[in-house]
């Protein structure tokens, strides 16, 4: 299976989606590090780890914004998703 392409400029801002809302949850800010994080699977679905990481401190933002069962609810809406890449850049999902 061959790396899927990744878009250079969606991976930046990505990054930088993924700093502000995890700055944000630091500075006890949860409704600006849940707007922050939440663009992060918008901008590249397909990066796991990066995923991974921003659903991490979105479970965070909710239960600091005192609402964790959002969370799950914003999970399980998305928890249908295959096709994640891996860190060498091969995907992997249910279609392996």
């Amino acid at each position: 299976m061959f790396p899927a392409p990744r878009d250079p400029t969606a991976m930046r801002a990505a990054k930088a989606a993924l700093e502000t809302g995890e700055a944000a949850l630091a500075a006890g800010d949860a409704r600006r590090a849940v707007a922050a994080l939440e663009r992060v699977e918008t901008l590249v679905p397909l990066e796991y780890k990066m995923n991974q990481r921003a659903w991490l401190a979105l479970s965070r933002a909710h239960e600091l914004a005192g609402d964790r069962g959002k969370y799950l609810e914003y999970k399980a809406r998305r928890s249908t998703r295959v096709g994640w890449r891996t860190r060498d850049g091969t995907r992997s999902g249910d279609d392996d």
